[in-house]
């Protein structure tokens, strides 16, 4: 079977052809296409076109191999390559590669979840594997963004070069029974829609909890639900009735043992002679009310699950000040107040209480808060790499993941070039002239 067209929007899926194959030898990623086990460490230019016509013969007449090109779906641009290996009793496994120019921009996870997504409905599989090497930090990422859950290490599981390498094994399992679902412990997440709410929801997922999911934007929450094997629900922090449905809703869906507060927002950046008080009620009712609202509603769920976990996405603006930033960093003085509250009055009770502080993320949030601004939202990050909502998800994860007895208090994190609220290195804009010139 031929494998067929997939494309989700951003990657297109296509059939792998002999100039793909031969892309991939160019400049650096030939060492790439070596380590991905497609041709001899040590091959002349007859050992690779054999080795290319031996794949190329596999993908189309041997029903075990199926090798899609990942191309930029914008562009056409080919990015990279998966392919997928079918073996007995129902088990496969994906490797794939990408080009350096299409590194960490998500093009392999998004690629590897729509082969995954494929293989396993498309051809029946029970159970697909990446093996990606312990050392690894970006293949490891690449599986645990893509949905598989970490089994552990294999040792000396394969040789790269004339080394043998410990290997991670990672697995993804075919969708289960409706019923079963239902027994799986609740991940429950505010703001869910994009950022850092949506990555806290991925990563959640791929770690086996049913994550239920609230956000204003309701469609976009519920594509992402689906795709994720969980709940969607509207949820507006601001309104009583929309928290109440939604707490009903979540505490239905089985034992809630994790609450992700993460709904929030900045709206301007003014000094406090020239602030607009509504921007500033809108803020206080987001960040502050909705989050004890929501916390308040979901409190007896928490208690009913043994034990469980509150993590409440603050920000460094908890702790620090700076001019413009009254309303805001007010609001995440109090979530700051609320979580050691929280912590100090359940203290003997089985359910731990984290905050989550970050710094720099490149998220929608300076595009809301310069409500729409283009031009001073990209200067906030101009210069310097910030975080990723994937960097945020990855703690949440950490700290819901410790042993029971082990309670995460606060994790601040901000990006290397980043000091404090107010101070950063910037990498210098090049001059007009070099500018003109290109």
């Amino acid at each position: 079977m031929r494998p067929p067209r997939i494309d989700d929007g951003t990657v297109v899926l296509d059939a792998f052809e002999l100039g793909d194959v031969e892309a991939c030898l160019a400049g650096e990623d030939e060492e790439q296409a070596r380590r991905f086990g497609w041709f001899p460490e040590r091959s002349t230019a007859a050992t690779v076109t054999a080795a290319i016509g031996r794949r190329r013969e596999s993908w189309e007449d041997d029903g075990g191999s199926y090798a899609f090109a990942v191309r930029d779906a914008a562009s056409g641009e080919l990015a990279g390559g998966v392919e997928v290996r079918v073996g007995e009793d129902r088990r496969g496994a994906i490797s794939y590669w990408t080009f350096p120019a299409f590194r960490r921009r998500g093009f392999a996870s998004r690629a590897v979840v729509a082969a995954s997504d494929w293989a396993l409905a498309a051809l029946g599989l029970a159970r697909l594997e990446v093996h990606a090497e312990l050392d690894n930090e970006a293949s490891n990422r690449v599986a645990r963004r893509a949905g598989f859950a970490r089994e552990g290490v294999q040792r000396s599981h394969t040789t790269v070069g004339d080394s043998r390498r410990d290997m991670v094994l990672w697995s993804r399992t075919a969708p289960e029974p409706r019923e079963a679902a239902a027994r799986r412990p609740v991940a429950v997440i505010t703001g869910a829609s994009s950022g850092i709410g949506a990555a806290v929801a991925e990563r959640l997922a791929a770690a086996g909890y049913r994550v239920v999911l609230g956000a204003r934007r309701v469609e976009r929450v519920r594509e992402l639900a689906a795709r994720l094997g969980g709940d969607a629900h509207r949820l507006d922090v601001r309104s009583t009735e929309s928290v109440e449905a939604f707490v009903a809703a979540a505490a239905a869906s089985g034992p809630v043992e994790v609450l992700v507060n993460n709904a929030g927002l900045a709206l301007g950046a003014d000094r406090i002679e020239a602030i607009d008080l509504e921007d500033v009620r809108v803020m206080f009712e987001t960040n502050v009310l909705g989050l004890l609202a929501v916390t308040r509603g979901l409190l007896s769920a928490l208690r009913r699950a043994g034990h469980a976990h509150v993590v409440n996405v603050g920000s460094i603006a908890g702790a620090e000040v700076y001019p413009g930033g009254a309303g805001y960093a007010g609001t995440k003085h109090a979530v700051r107040a609320i979580t050691r509250i929280l912590r100090l009055e359940l203290i003997g009770e089985p359910i731990r209480i984290t905050e989550i502080a970050p710094g720099m993320v490149d998220t929608e949030f300076s595009a809301v808060r310069f409500k729409g601004d283009a031009e001073a939202a990209a200067a906030v990050y101009r210069g310097l790499d910030p975080l990723r909502p994937e960097d945020i998800a990855d703690l949440v994860a950490f700290a819901v993941e410790r042993p029971p007895h082990v309670d995460v208090d606060l994790l601040e994190v901000r990006p290397l070039a980043q000091a404090s609220a107010t101070v950063a290195a910037r990498r210098p804009e090049p001059a007009l002239a070099e500018v003109a010139d290109e």
